[in-house]
């Protein structure tokens, strides 16, 4: 490490102090905005709740909506813990894939902030991927590696029908028949992946399992 490098360094202390108020201030937004609508806290609610001055936060987050970025994903993590344990006896990668997949669109359409989060993203789909992209690359590649997908890069097929995955689910916000257009949605991006039609159908629209958050 350069000179200069080393001089911008925080001490050991300073970085820990550092990385408490970072941490305080994700703790209190993440508990105002459990108890009321993230249109209705301020950034003053998080600072005070936090016990942390206006220009603390702005060192570590450069707006409300950046502090909600690592509140959503942990909560797209804890929700990935419970599709994997509900899904631990499952080898196919397209019922891995689909049965994630329709869990997770109809938690985040049914759950206030990410409601918020799709309503209100400019880009809602580089939101939802920065939440769920490690966990959808994950069973992306196990399908490819299985054979169950199609050889394509994986990282192209991912974003294809990720995204178009996220837009039926904003475009279904409001809707009676959300849950038959994530079901739908699923079915579409388990055929853009090669999977047959057939298997599809059967597999997008089977019973789901009960999840525990923990």
């Amino acid at each position: 490490m350069s000179k200069s490098a080393l001089a911008r360094a925080p001490s050991p202390r300073v970085a820990q102090k550092q990385a408490r108020a970072r941490n305080s201030i994700i703790e209190a937004a993440d508990e105002l905005t459990r108890k009321r609508s993230v249109d209705d806290v301020s950034i003053k609610d998080i600072t005070e709740t936090a016990d942390v001055g206006q220009g603390t936060f702005y060192i570590h987050f450069k707006s409300k909506n950046d502090v909600l970025i690592p509140i959503m994903q942990a909560d797209a993590a804890r929700l990935d813990r419970a599709m994997q344990a509900a899904l631990k006896d499952t080898d196919d990668p397209a019922v891995i894939l689909a049965t994630s997949a329709r869990i997770m669109g109809r938690y985040v359409t049914q759950d206030e902030r990410w409601r918020w989060v799709l309503r209100n993203s400019s880009v809602p789909v580089d939101e939802m991927q920065r939440a769920f992209g490690k966990f959808r690359d994950r069973d992306y590649q196990k399908g490819q590696a299985s054979g169950d997908f199609t050889e394509l890069d994986p990282s192209i097929s991912a974003s294809f029908t990720f995204g178009g995955f996220i837009n039926v689910l904003v475009a279904n916000l409001d809707s009676s028949a959300r849950e038959a257009a994530i079901d739908q949605a699923t079915e579409l991006a388990l055929r853009a992946l090669g999977v047959s039609s057939e298997k599809t159908t059967h597999i997008a629209n089977q019973p789901l399992p009960s999840i525990q958050l923990d």
